[in-house]
């Protein structure tokens, strides 16, 4: 777009030299008008000069030739100087509307680039946005080591008189999310998904005839 009305720009600069131009050339034709005029009027005061019949006429033909001759080169100066003027003037306004031109470029091409960038970063924001940086779970600290242990067909077991009763869960819903031989890392990874409004359950199965911990969440 920038360049497009440069070009336009560039296209009316050059009408208004042709135009100018075209009024320089007017007024050369008049000077050269002028000074035939002059050379005219020099021709017929000789003429007269060399006919006059008597020192009187003589005087008054040339005074009246001096004058139309004087007359003509005032005119032909006057006509020298409004073309001077006005090969001056088209040059100072061609040149200041070149500049203005130019000026007008370079600030929407300058607005462009800017826009451009805007819209290359733009993608960027909304893709932040979008996808937010995932926030780390918070690392759960066990008393013991938990075992990765291949659970056999589970049998009852009757529960310590010393412990809680743990609390019933549907078989074979929900997800495992852990097994642990300590009761209490059970209980920290319930606590946690309790924070995080999951339901989870504790279930004590017997793996190998010992005792162990399951952690089942509903999502």
């Amino acid at each position: 777009i920038a360049a497009a009305k440069a070009e336009a720009e560039a296209t009316r600069q050059a009408a208004r030299a042709e135009a100018a131009r075209v009024r320089a050339n007017a007024e050369a034709e008049r000077i050269t008008a002028a000074k035939a005029q002059t050379a005219r009027l020099e021709a017929a005061q000789k003429s007269v000069n060399l006919s006059a019949s008597s020192p009187a006429e003589s005087l008054a033909a040339r005074a009246e030739a001096a004058r139309a001759t004087e007359s003509a080169r005032r005119e032909e100066a006057r006509a020298e100087a409004a073309r001077k003027t006005a090969q001056a003037e088209a040059a100072r306004t061609e040149a200041a509307r070149a500049e203005t031109a130019r000026r007008k470029a370079q600030t929407e091409l300058a607005s462009a680039r800017e826009l451009n960038t805007t819209r290359s970063a733009t993608p960027s924001a909304n893709t932040a946005k979008t996808n937010p940086a995932v926030v780390p779970l918070p690392k759960i600290e066990l008393l013991a080591k938990s075992e990765s242990i291949s659970p056999a067909p589970p049998r009852p077991v009757a529960p310590a008189t010393s412990r809680p009763q743990l609390q019933p869960a549907p078989a074979g819903a929900g997800t495992v999310a852990g097994r642990y031989a300590l009761q209490e890392n059970a209980n920290t990874l319930r606590d946690y998904y309790r924070s995080q409004n999951i339901r989870v359950a504790i279930e004590q199965i017997s793996v190998n005839g010992r005792a162990i911990y399951q952690v089942r969440i509903w999502r």
